[in-house]
């Protein structure tokens, strides 16, 4: 985060600029926790997130009052915002077996009893 301010006479440029980056932020949950004490997941979820950005402007000024202790400024100018965000999610959760009803060549049921 910076900023720069230049004056001549009653103008002014004004120039500031903020970068963040809240990047890799990582989650792995194995358990849920609930009334009855921590609940074990029979996988693990996985998170993780990434945001980051910048943020600047370009501003002029016309100092429409100027005393030695203030100055009154007319200002006006540009702002230019650019934000970049992700997040991937995975799990170790493996889909329910699959087995042949009946004879080998049966059809198949998958997730039932």
């Amino acid at each position: 985060m910076g900023g720069l301010e230049a004056r001549k006479g009653p103008r002014s440029i004004i120039f500031d600029a903020v970068y963040f980056d809240f990047g890799n932020a990582r989650s792995n949950v194995t358990a849920l926790s609930g009334p009855i004490g921590p609940v074990p997941l029979p996988a693990s979820a996985n998170i993780s997130g990434d945001f980051r950005g910048f943020v600047g402007a370009l501003e002029g000024g016309y100092s429409l009052i100027r005393t030695p202790d203030a100055n009154f400024d007319l200002v006006g100018g540009v702002r230019y915002l650019r934000v970049k965000a992700g997040s991937i999610f995975s799990s170790t959760a493996r889909p329910p077996a699959c087995r042949r009803r009946g004879a080998s060549s049966g059809p198949r049921t998958c997730g039932t009893a």
